[in-house]
């Protein structure tokens, strides 16, 4: 993990405080498009991803992105991690699987 420069974990209401400043955030991948994503935040806000090339966007169902936002919705990303998706038994069974349902408190913080 690389602590030399940190970066807070947000949800959708945060975003806002944080354009022009380096975040995180767990997202539900609902769209994907040549690179531009539509996904959801953990407190149901819909935000875009510009997205970088060779991001793990197309076989994922949840991603942690880090990047900065240019607004309240729109995300640039500097990289990501996927998660995986649970809707396949290998996948489901080789992973824990992530519920953004069931661990909200995992992936929002609260003020």
């Amino acid at each position: 993990m690389d602590l030399s420069d940190p970066s807070p974990m947000v949800n959708g209401e945060q975003m806002r405080r944080f354009v022009g400043r380096k975040i995180r955030t767990v997202l539900r991948v609902v769209r994907v498009d040549p690179g531009v994503i539509t996904a959801q935040t953990c407190d149901n806000a819909t935000v875009t991803v510009r997205a970088v090339a060779r991001s793990p966007w197309d076989d994922s169902q949840f991603v942690e992105v880090i990047g900065v936002p240019e607004n309240d919705t729109t995300i640039r990303e500097e990289s990501s991690t996927a998660f995986g998706t649970t809707s396949t038994k290998e996948t489901t069974t080789s992973s824990a699987p992530w519920s953004m349902a069931n661990f909200t408190a995992f992936f929002c913080h609260h003020d």
